[in-house]
């Protein structure tokens, strides 16, 4: 019997999900992530562009290797999403190892995008996996990231599609 597919939502309050419809430019959300339990994480769920297209550059680094496990540079028009979020899936699986921590980055050129009010700090899957999400960069942390210039900060990581994995392994990307 394999591992159900489950979602894990950053989202602790909507709030407006337009309030931030007037906000253009460059805009970027960092969220660390660890699990309790090793798991392949399948993608990420973002918010959409409200009324007119956007560059999204989404970049994934592992903290312990301090090497990019991700990284894709892609358009999303608000005509062919239709809705508040949508899925990005990666091609290639990603693993979190119990205990590893994964920097999740993104950065949205152009257009507004949906927001959030308020995000959660953990989450506890239908598995009992727990997951510690957070948005509060150790020192450390950002002195191995350079912040995109004229960037504002902004909540546009909605969540991740995952797998539990039921044996450790060595490797993150396999």
């Amino acid at each position: 019997m394999g591992n159900k597919e489950q979602t894990l939502s950053f989202v602790e309050n909507w709030g407006h999900k337009t309030a931030a419809k007037n906000v253009v430019g460059r805009r970027i959300d960092y969220v660390l992530i660890s699990s309790s339990k090793r798991i392949k994480m399948l993608g990420v769920r973002l918010l959409a562009p409200i009324k007119s297209p956007v560059v999204l550059k989404i970049r994934i680094l592992d903290l312990d290797t301090q090497k990019f496990m991700h990284q894709k540079t892609f358009n999303v028009d608000p005509k062919v999403v239709n809705n508040v979020i949508f899925y990005y899936n990666f091609k290639n699986e990603l693993h979190i190892k119990r205990s590893g921590v994964l920097l999740l980055m993104l950065e949205v050129i152009g257009g507004p995008t949906y927001t959030y009010h308020q995000a959660k700090t953990s989450e506890t899957g239908e598995d009992g996996i727990r997951v510690s999400i957070s948005r509060n960069l150790p020192i450390e942390v950002q002195r191995l990231i350079s912040y995109p210039e004229n960037s504002q900060p902004a909540m546009l990581l909605q969540g991740i599609r995952y797998i539990r994995e039921d044996k450790e392994l060595s490797c993150y990307s396999c």
